[in-house]
């Protein structure tokens, strides 16, 4: 009996504690925005595309609406002139990403430089990939592979072009940025490496940029709630795999560097990194572990994905 009146209250607690903050006047001027349901808010009123949703609430709305993802308040702009205003206005409120089961999970509780919270390891953060990972130096030395790559794309495109041959630009896009990415962040050519190929990579990639940016209902609701329904739709258990299969591939690219020892010049991403893990290299209070360099090697291959998009 007992058991049964903790269950109900467990269940119920969030509703009641929704229904209780609607009923309190609020102390604050808040944006306009669609009517959301006890629990869940406006988390039914999205699509698969977050961005096509948005602009279609925002037609009836406004630049500025307020949305509510389970328990967690949200503003949303969709104009160039609310955003810039707010950008000016809301600098350190807004200049920083939101703290995500997934994206901490990917990346090492926030060990990059894309998902790090700012402050003062953010500013150590941008100072190393200044300094040390993509200096003028090393951008002037990387050019031979950009234009290698660029004239193998040629070359493939020029022969399907004079056999008539359909083309996947898609793919032939993917394959040209993978080329870069990893010869400059892995040191690595992908096409020669025998424990992964360009539909693996792609797939790899793919599920892993779909998981960094997915939303846990642990994000949006009570731990207690959002841990339980997590489990049961299979959301923790989707995330946990793609993770294990992108830390595995990792720790292959790190074992084959150091397997063929670092470069004298350190010029890819792991082998500087590497370097000065060994070296113990700090700046100020800031030390780099190997948690920041599994973390930017996650943010190079978000951004794998990401160019090919664009």
């Amino acid at each position: 009996m007992i058991k049964s009146i903790l269950l109900c209250f467990f269940f119920l607690f969030p509703l009641l504690l929704t229904l209780f903050k609607k009923l309190l006047p609020s102390k604050w001027k808040l944006p306009p925005g669609p009517t959301g349901l006890p629990i869940i808010g406006n988390l039914h009123q999205l699509g698969r595309l977050l961005h096509s949703s948005f602009h279609k609430l925002s037609l009836e709305h406004g630049p500025v609406m307020l949305l509510r993802f389970g328990v967690v308040p949200m503003v949303v702009i969709s104009s160039k002139e609310a955003a810039k205003q707010v950008l000016k206005s809301r600098d350190l409120e807004t200049c920083s990403r939101p703290k995500l089961v997934a994206n901490g999970l990917f990346t090492r509780n926030f060990k990059d430089i894309a998902f790090a919270q700012y402050g003062e390891d953010w500013r150590e953060m941008k100072k190393l990939v200044g300094l040390e990972l993509f200096n003028p130096k090393k951008h002037k030395f990387f050019r031979y592979i950009r234009e290698e790559e660029g004239d193998l794309l040629v070359k493939k495109l020029s022969k399907s072009s004079q056999t008539q041959t359909l083309v996947d630009l898609r793919k032939a896009f993917f394959s040209f940025t993978a080329g870069i990415i990893f010869r400059i962040s892995f040191g690595q050519n992908f096409r020669e490496c025998d424990f992964i190929d360009m539909d693996r990579l792609e797939e790899l990639v793919q599920e892993s940029e779909t998981n960094v940016f997915s939303f846990a209902f642990t994000d949006f609701f009570p731990t207690g709630l959002g841990w339980l329904v997590d489990r049961i739709s299979g959301q923790h258990s989707r995330i946990e795999k793609a993770f294990s299969k992108l830390t595995k591939f990792f720790q292959h690219v790190i074992d084959e560097q150091l397997k063929i020892g670092q470069s004298q010049d350190h010029s890819n991403l792991v082998s500087s990194m590497l370097d000065m893990i060994n070296r113990s290299t700090e700046y100020g209070s800031f030390k780099i572990t190997s948690d920041h360099l599994i973390a930017m090697m996650t943010v190079s291959a978000n951004n794998l994905l990401v160019s090919t998009i664009l």
